[in-house]
């Protein structure tokens, strides 16, 4: 499986996402189940600051949140996809920790 580099270009900028901690997976999970819990389709103005306001935090404060919403910025559909891609992100991890673990499992013979 090959590697999934999430990358985020505001103003002109591209950024690669950093590692996530868990403590930072832990407060992406703060913003992401209130607003996956909700029954309506559509994204609140609090909602939308606070996917903003996650990813602004996850790629390690290189740009504010001005800056990703901005002219430079994202559309709101990229800040949606790049909000929901961390998920795809880290599954790849857990695919990746599993290959690890089976090419280091010898069994016995």
């Amino acid at each position: 499986m090959a590697d999934f580099n999430a990358q985020i270009t505001v103003a002109g900028v591209t950024y690669d996402l950093p590692k996530i901690t868990t403590a930072q997976y832990l407060e992406y999970c703060d913003v992401r189940e209130p607003i996956a819990a909700e029954t309506h389709q559509l994204y609140t103005r609090k909602d939308f600051y606070a996917m903003a306001d996650q990813l602004v935090s996850l790629y390690g404060g290189k740009f504010t949140r001005e800056e990703l919403l901005g002219d430079e910025g994202l559309t709101p559909g990229e800040v949606i996809v790049h909000f929901s891609m961390i998920e795809t992100v880290l599954m790849n991890q857990v695919n990746d920790s599993i290959t690890v673990m089976k090419e280091n499992f010898t069994p016995g013979t």
